[in-house]
């Protein structure tokens, strides 16, 4: 996600993010992006949490 790339780097400056995991939707959220809607492939079918790692 080219949205998520740009605010990580963005919010946590790059010497800071190097070696860190980060959650997609937290980073977006941090950005100022709260409408995740436009991610899904279903618009329609609420988010679930994902704790893929």
């Amino acid at each position: 996600m080219t949205d998520l790339k740009g605010k990580t780097l963005f919010i946590t400056g790059a010497s800071r993010g190097t070696g860190n995991f980060f959650v997609d939707d937290a980073i977006l959220k941090a950005g100022g992006i709260t409408d995740l809607s436009r991610y899904a492939v279903d618009p329609n079918v609420e988010q679930m949490p994902d704790f893929f790692v």
